[in-house]
């Protein structure tokens, strides 16, 4: 088979093209029979092995590339580590590049777990399958636009991005494009090119993208590193020395379990070793320290200066390392604080800082909000409650006309003293709605503020039909430690926290039931957390 260039810088294919285009594809496909052959027997087979034996020997003649473009953000990181599994799911999806129909995959997760090394992984290993891979960082729709801007100048086209996707659309060869953080929560229908020939591979925050996928099994959450994986990856950041002592490797151990197998906490923690700010059985300790030194040096700022411009709170950022992604997402919620599932949101995200980090229900919070009020009318339906009621109104009838009123005002001086308990807005019925309107009203609340936590990768949903739900557990110490909140707004939170998991418990005549006797159970992590 002769090779010719056939292929224009546009990507464009000539008359006679046939060996260029498919040149990628052959070895590709040559190499995956081999092993699907092993399995089987017989003189047919035999036939089908020697024809892949001299498929193989013309494949040495073929172009072992197609790539013309590979403009990418980075380099993949020397450490990388794992990930083959998710690694062969994007593989899948994608196997095909010539396909006739335009080929989408999505990786969706937490902050800091790894999506965009993936992505540059997979575009790095697999740039010879394409005639272009492109990257657009989607973080903004400016930064976005700049992405864009740079491939229309690749295309020598205009320097928009409608010139950039058309462009893109009418290449005739495969092309790979890495759309990386694209965590907004509006539809990203006007970032993606059409075209046929495309593979786009989407980076985001949001599990509500993942419809966006259309090729293999669509979507992956990529969530933390096993543990063999956490392991490796952080002794290869630090540098140590092969072969790994045990004793290293234990501490290792110990170091990503109590940073949840987050890769990027996890690379911090290596590059802290690595440059000597710490050793490996004092990083625990250095950690602590870390976080506290945030605290105490975010309130000595904000004593000299009430307004702090936009490049102190950037070096605020910057010091927060692998928090400052929470923290900005965070930041997006309280801005949005007229919106009423984003306020919820940001008053339920305080409350279960304070809860343990997995398991939180969502029954649990409707029981808070409705549960006070059904153990109030139970008691009232209850002989034994009537017993006292009547009781009650014969002991006032043998006392005198003042006693009783000084009895009652008593009273009413005391409910009016009394302070009502501490709850998150959603569980309080301030428009007086019935019963069955009011819980109805609170699980609908309490779903569209759940929609918007997830939306941001800060909660993550356990499980849909028992609407669980859990929280990283770095997340979920940097929202209950934040350098911004005071010791009394933690107080405040804590307590809005206990009151929730003692709200919802049922009390007698109601919560004799197995299943609430289960459901209690279920709360005692929480109950624990918060003590």
């Amino acid at each position: 088979m002769q090779h010719k260039d056939e292929v224009d810088d546009n990507g464009n294919l000539s008359n006679n093209s046939e060996a260029q285009t498919l040149s990628s594809e052959l070895t590709y496909q040559i190499a995956a029979l081999g092993p699907k052959l092993q399995a089987y027997n017989g003189q047919g087979v035999t036939d089908l092995r020697n024809a892949v034996a001299d498929a193989t020997g013309v494949s040495f003649h073929v172009p072992v590339s197609l790539n013309k473009h590979f403009v990418v953000r980075r380099s993949v990181q020397s450490f990388y580590t794992g990930r083959e599994q998710q690694m062969s799911k994007i593989t899948a999806a994608f196997e095909q590049p010539l396909s006739q129909t335009q080929r989408r995959f999505v990786v969706y997760g937490l902050g800091g777990s790894g999506k965009t090394e993936l992505a540059l992984k997979y575009a790095q290993d697999n740039a010879q399958k394409f005639w272009g891979v492109f990257f657009v960082d989607a973080s903004t729709r400016k930064s976005a636009a700049g992405s864009y801007a740079e491939i229309a100048k690749i295309g020598g086209v205009d320097h928009n991005e409608k010139a950039a996707q058309h462009w893109l659309a009418t290449r005739s060869v495969p092309w790979l494009l890495v759309v990386d953080n694209a965590d907004s929560e509006t539809a990203l229908d006007d970032l993606l090119p059409s075209g046929t020939k495309g593979c786009i591979l989407v980076t985001s925050r949001n599990p509500a993208h993942k419809s966006y996928g259309t090729s293999g099994e669509r979507f992956l959450e990529l969530k933390d590193m096993n543990v063999e994986e956490a392991n490796e990856l952080i002794l290869k950041v630090a540098e140590e020395p092969r072969p790994w002592d045990t004793s290293v490797q234990d501490t290792a151990s110990a170091i990503c379990t109590a940073l949840g197998y987050l890769p990027l906490a996890i690379v911090h923690a290596g590059k802290a070793v690595l440059h000597n700010l710490c050793s490996w059985n004092g990083y625990l300790e250095y950690y602590e320290r870390s976080i506290k030194l945030i605290r105490r040096q975010w309130h000595s700022r904000r004593d000299r200066s009430s307004s702090r411009n936009r490049r102190r709170r950037q070096e605020d950022d910057a010091s927060m390392n692998v928090f400052s992604t929470y923290e900005i997402l965070y930041r997006n919620l309280e801005l949005r604080q007229d919106e009423e599932d984003h306020k919820d949101a940001v008053q339920l995200l305080q409350v279960f800082s304070f809860f343990h980090c997995h398991d939180i229900r969502l029954d649990t919070l409707i029981s808070a909000a409705v549960g006070p009020t059904k153990e109030a009318k139970a008691r009232q339906k209850s002989p034994q409650s009537q017993e006292d009621e009547e009781a009650s109104r014969r002991l006032a009838a043998r006392k005198g006309s003042l006693s009783s009123w000084l009895t009652t005002q008593a009273y009413r001086v005391y409910k009016f003293l009394e302070t009502p308990p501490p709850l998150p807005d959603v569980l309080k019925n301030t428009d007086n709605l019935d019963d069955e309107d009011f819980e109805a009203n609170v699980g609908d609340r309490l779903r569209a503020a759940m929609r918007v936590l997830i939306s941001m990768s800060l909660v993550a949903r356990q499980d849909r039909l028992e609407e669980r739900y859990s929280i990283h557990p770095l997340v979920h110490r940097w929202i209950r430690e934040r350098p911004q909140i005071s010791t009394s707004e933690q107080a405040l939170w804590c307590q809005m926290a206990t009151t929730v998991l003692a709200r919802s418990i049922p009390l007698p005549p109601l919560g004799g039931s197995d299943d609430e006797l289960s459901k209690r159970l279920k709360l005692l992590p929480h109950i624990m957390h918060v003590r």
